[in-house]
């Protein structure tokens, strides 16, 4: 079990022997949570990573999974 925030875990770091993240906040920033989750994914990784976010109802973390996802959204309409 390896603990560490976002930022600190989404840059300078190869992962490749962990296969579960789950995320226990939300950034304003989707790329952020990209980033974090490309540490696993590197070459050496010979399982399937699986990505969750540990999130509660009723709670600001809805809203930022919805402000995440619009930003998705537009950057795909953007990009495409």
């Amino acid at each position: 079990v390896l603990l560490m925030t976002v930022h600190s875990g989404g840059t300078g770091l190869n992962i490749t022997r962990a296969n579960h993240v789950v995320f226990l906040d939300r950034w304003f920033n989707p790329q952020v949570h990209f980033q974090a989750q490309a540490r696993c994914h590197r070459i050496g990784q010979d399982k399937e990573v699986d990505v969750s976010f540990f999130d509660a109802t009723c709670t600001l973390d809805e809203v930022m999974a919805e402000i995440n996802k619009l930003k998705e959204g537009n950057a795909d309409v953007v990009l495409a």
